[in-house]
């Protein structure tokens, strides 16, 4: 439930280091239940389990005095042969209902916030939950024992015990959802600790009591449960010397007679036990109180992990969460595992960003969130970026493109700039030409002396859908570069240019020539997890001049 929204949590940055990752969102009831949707996927992708669906004990049982309960002329013959054989009043009989195992399933949760305080590292949340289709499954049936207290041992003991076939319950679609509140605070450190501070859940009785029909509906075949479904065990009684079995063939027919009443008052019990203990512990399962705060993404070449870093909130009604990313390729991942981003060594930063771009660029995504222009705005930064193009070379996923081409990543790499208002952000790529081998080309042209020379090239960003998971797609498009800048370089970003002097202009025709191969190659392909579900054709991107790579959704 609500403790996924504390799985991604983190916010605001020190402003003198980029925040890898931010995601922030307006405090509204459509909002925050998308972001409580994608933070549950976070930890089904990290292993643990949002905890939406499960199995708890019930270790109250619940009890009815015997004669309120049933009252007819067959309850009075049995009465009767009840005494006759045990010698015993059924006056103080009590019908005890056990339930030995309840699962439950949540199959839709909205959640509308009532209170937000964020002080990094404690976050503290009130909020009213919203559970559509709430499942109860008895998946053990129901044990119903005739309870008497025996003279002698003063203590109630069980003589007759029926038993109700495994049942489940349903909460229909087509009610009104359960509604309660709960509060919560998370503490952000290394493991992540949040605990549940309090809950009301003293409108879950008179919600059952107000459905009680639309519960007494098995989900199979949509009818109510049926009292053709309860068994009653035979009873072995010692009479004088004798053993007799007594099958007890007239307790059954009092049970089916009044079902509706007692199937009713069981579920009324059950709804408050699951105000008093069924809830509680459904609770405890749901905000678990610890979890991981990272999310780690694998895959054939690259091995990501992002790590919870801050929270706070910029407004009263927006929370930010800041996210730092770790990299490396699957080779080292296999080496070093979780440690394995401590042996990357990843080019230097092409630029500085200043404190002020930084400040404004978390003051463009608070603002375009207060216009109501997006309702959740995710946010990468340049410098995580270039790491992730880094870890591509570094994985060898540009050599077949480039390779054709007898092309190849110089030491500069390659990384992106987001300097200017755009949605088709300039890739720059150091670039080294080794040549064919043939004529003098073959001997002007080597790998011990190959060529090196800058490219600036347009890209174009997609979002799609592998698998269910979306995708950010980001590949090179139009080579912007000219002839001069691939003869004197990119002083800017200290990309140099190293042609053969003489043929200088005649090497950069080629290199143009050459560079159109290489339109429409796959850059960047960052899978993203925590975007499950949205509709991504309500998805645009733009990259900030502050440094930042921003994705709008609209929910």
């Amino acid at each position: 439930m609500i403790k996924t929204l504390l799985a991604l949590s983190l916010l605001m940055p020190n402003l003198s280091q980029a925040q890898d990752l931010v995601l922030q969102t307006r405090l509204e009831q459509s909002t925050l239940s998308a972001l409580v949707d994608k933070t549950r996927v976070l930890l089904n992708n990290s292993e643990i389990g949002d905890h939406m669906t499960g199995v708890v004990g019930l270790s109250d049982d619940i009890t009815f005095n015997l004669n309120e309960l049933v009252k007819s002329a067959d309850y009075a013959k049995f009465k009767d042969l009840f005494s006759g054989i045990f010698k015993m009043d059924l006056n103080n009989a009590v019908l005890r209902i056990r339930i030995p195992k309840i699962g439950y399933e949540i199959k839709k949760l909205d959640a509308k916030p009532l209170s937000l305080a964020v002080q990094d590292p404690i976050l503290n949340l009130g909020v009213t939950s919203y559970i559509h289709e709430l499942g109860i499954s008895l998946t053990d049936g129901i044990d119903l024992d005739l309870m008497i207290v025996n003279p002698k041992s003063n203590k109630p003991e069980s003589y007759l015990t029926a038993h109700l076939i495994p049942t489940t319950i349903n909460f229909p679609a087509n009610i009104e959802p359960l509604s309660l509140n709960v509060q919560f605070e998370a503490k952000r450190d290394e493991n992540f600790n949040y605990s549940l501070k309090s809950y009301d859940l003293t409108s879950i009785p008179d919600f059952v009591n107000r459905h009680l029909n639309d519960l007494l509906i098995i989900d199979q075949n949509k009818q109510h449960i049926s009292a053709q479904s309860i068994s009653v065990n035979p009873v072995t009684v010692r009479l004088s010397s004798l053993t007799r079995t007594v099958s007890f063939d007239s307790f059954k027919p009092i049970l089916q007679k009044n079902f509706d009443k007692i199937i009713s008052s069981i579920i009324s019990s059950l709804g408050r036990s699951l105000q008093n203990s069924i809830g509680p512990k459904i609770l405890t399962k749901v905000f678990s109180s610890k979890t991981r705060s990272d999310l780690i993404v694998k895959n054939e070449h690259l091995y990501t992990r992002f790590i919870t870093s801050n929270f706070s909130q910029p407004t009263k009604d927006q929370l930010y969460l800041g996210v730092t990313g770790e990299l490396c390729t699957a080779e080292l991942y296999q080496q070093y595992h979780e440690q394995c981003s401590q042996q990357v060594n990843f080019p230097a930063s092409a630029r500085s960003i200043s404190d002020g771009d930084r400040s404004n660029a978390m003051s463009e995504i608070t603002e375009n969130l207060a216009r109501g222009n997006s309702d959740l705005i995710l946010s990468l930064s340049e410098e995580y970026m270039n790491r992730l193009l880094a870890i591509t070379v570094q994985a060898n996923l540009w050599n077949e493109s480039l390779g054709k081409q007898h092309l190849a990543i110089g030491p500069k790499g390659a990384f992106l700039i987001f300097n200017q208002r755009t949605q088709t952000p300039e890739l720059f790529l150091d670039v080294l030409y080794t040549g064919e081998g043939k004529g003098i080309e073959g001997i002007l042209i080597t790998e011990r002396h190959p060529l090196r020379f800058p490219l600036r090239i347009s890209t174009s960003m997609q979002f799609t859908n592998q698998d269910g998971i979306p995708h950010l797609i980001i590949k090179t498009e139009k080579v912007l570069s000219d002839k001069n800048e691939i003869m004197n370089g990119i002083p800017e970003y200290d990309l140099s240019s190293h042609l053969i002097i003489g043929l200088k202009k005649t090497i950069a025709k080629k290199v143009l020539e050459m560079s159109a191969q290489i339109n429409g190659q796959t850059a960047i392909d960052l899978e993203l997890p925590v975007l499950k579900n949205i509709d991504l054709e309500k998805t645009w991107h733009e990259a900030s001049p502050f440094g930042r790579l921003n994705l709008f959704f609209k929910l």
